[in-house]
């Protein structure tokens, strides 16, 4: 997936209210992934708001170790 698809796949899945856990974990792995890539990209604040989303629907355990502190040390000392 390109950025592009990660930010529409976001707003399509934004719009489903009812999200059965499938859709959760697309979710959730679509929007860490879209953070790791802002944050590789030195991104900070956005890479932040993105990890902090991955914990609207924690179904894959492993997601949840995200690098929020990592992002926030880094704006620090940038």
């Amino acid at each position: 997936m390109t950025t592009k698809n990660y930010d529409d796949a976001l707003v399509s899945l934004e719009k489903i209210k009812n999200k059965d856990p499938r859709m959760q974990k697309a979710y959730q792995s679509i929007v860490y992934n879209r953070a790791v890539e802002l944050f590789d990209n030195r991104e900070f604040s956005k890479a932040i708001k993105n990890f902090e989303l991955v914990k609207k629907h924690p179904i894959d355990q492993r997601l949840k170790r995200y690098r929020v502190s990592s992002g926030l040390q880094n704006q620090i000392i940038s």
